[in-house]
């Protein structure tokens, strides 16, 4: 399917997501609603409570983010009345729900009569993987209830690759094609827009390679295996600079880490970046590292590949399906092999070239934004014809 510049219909479309923060639900929102905008949409963002890092991103590009009034987050019925009071106000034709909260609100103000919109939900995670989240009764209860809400509660249910809609499929006990896959998209014209604004130094004949790991420091993203993979290069007598490219809640542990395996000279950690910002220092790479235990996507990755850029990842999630054969796939949690990897590709510029061009052609080929936002409006439209 080719993309298109305008659709046949057009519609007033709500988002609704947990918060703003930096994730890549989050980002997917900065990425694709202005594209829809952009074809006629009328376009908004409900959004549940802080962090609204993303907002200032959004309003600039003439999305409406609405705030909704805060309630207890286990008061469901408050949560359904709230998004659909606000989605009559703007005569809404499509709910398209994000994260837990908002896909659980969204379900039962379809159920409970409350909205007229067609209903939608894409699911981006592993978040019932064992490891991916605390086991016990709360996520248990978490689970339960989003079997029970979402099967008649969406008129249309995606995920954001095969592994994530085949884990929701099992998760909440559905038919085996209930969910269809629609990739996240990456926004090439702004991707080229900062390679073209670099000023384009030769990395091949630099004296040290340069490793960069885009992506927030928790747990499911594979800093401290990364780390441990860092001491390895030392010890084989690679030289190499790393750049740890976000923040998060694992700050403090990383750079206790960093400093007990004496790395503070060759490892730095970029703090929060503004999405721009990140691209610019995935830029800078000579290899792109992704070293995720759980990854419903990998969003970073495919940037990284549209920037040109080799990358080296786990096999978590989506990964493998991104990247297909033009990167180094390793084994979750195999720090040898993930040093391998990198010195395979560290003493091999040529090698390094022809990953990053043929990472750049699978990008084009399949995740580009004009493609994937034609796609996802012919799902709109076949929601609003059947109603």
């Amino acid at each position: 399917m080719g993309p298109c510049e305008s659709s046949r219909l057009s519609f007033v479309i709500i988002h609704v997501i947990e918060t703003l923060g930096r994730g890549g639900a989050e980002t997917l929102l900065t990425i694709v609603l202005p594209e829809l905008k952009r074809r006629g949409h009328d376009v908004s963002v409900f959004v549940l409570k802080p962090p609204f890092d993303l907002k200032p991103q959004l309003e600039a590009a003439g999305i409406p983010v609405h705030v909704l009034p805060p309630h207890r987050k286990w008061n469901v019925v408050a949560g359904a009345r709230n998004i659909a009071s606000k989605a009559e106000e703007l005569d809404c034709d499509i709910i398209h729900a994000h994260l837990y909260f908002p896909t659980v609100y969204t379900a039962l103000s379809r159920l409970r009569g409350m909205t007229r919109a067609r209903t939608c939900v894409t699911f981006h995670n592993l978040a019932y993987a064992p490891g991916a989240n605390k086991a016990g009764v709360g996520l248990w209860a978490r689970r339960q209830l989003l079997a029970r809400l979402v099967p008649p509660g969406f008129d249309y249910k995606l995920a954001i690759s095969g592994p994530v809609a085949s884990h929701y499929q099992d998760a909440l006990r559905l038919a085996d094609t209930s969910i269809s896959v629609l990739h996240n998209p990456v926004d090439l014209n702004a991707v080229d827009r900062v390679s073209s604004a670099l000023s384009g130094g030769d990395t091949d004949n630099r004296s040290s390679v340069h490793l960069v790991l885009p992506g927030r420091l928790v747990h499911e993203k594979g800093h401290c295996d990364f780390l441990d993979a860092l001491c390895s290069l030392r010890t084989a007598g690679l030289p190499f600079k790393a750049t740890l490219a976000g923040d998060g809640p694992m700050r403090g542990e990383i750079e206790a880490r960093i400093t007990a395996n004496r790395l503070e000279d060759r490892t730095s950690i970029t703090g929060w970046l503004t999405h721009r910002e990140l691209l610019t220092t995935v830029a800078t790479a000579d290899i792109v590292v992704i070293p995720s235990r759980f990854e419903g996507f990998g969003l970073t990755a495919l940037e990284a590949m549209s920037l040109s850029k080799p990358v080296i990842a786990s096999k978590a999630g989506g990964l493998p399906e991104l990247m297909g054969d033009t990167g180094r796939l390793v084994p979750i949690g195999d720090k040898g092999a993930l040093t391998d990897a990198i010195l395979e590709i560290a003493d091999d510029p040529v090698l390094r070239g022809a990953m990053g061009r043929a990472a750049r052609s699978r990008a084009e080929a399949h995740f580009s934004l004009p493609t994937i936002a034609s796609e996802l409006i012919e799902i709109y439209e076949s929601l609003t014809s059947e109603h």
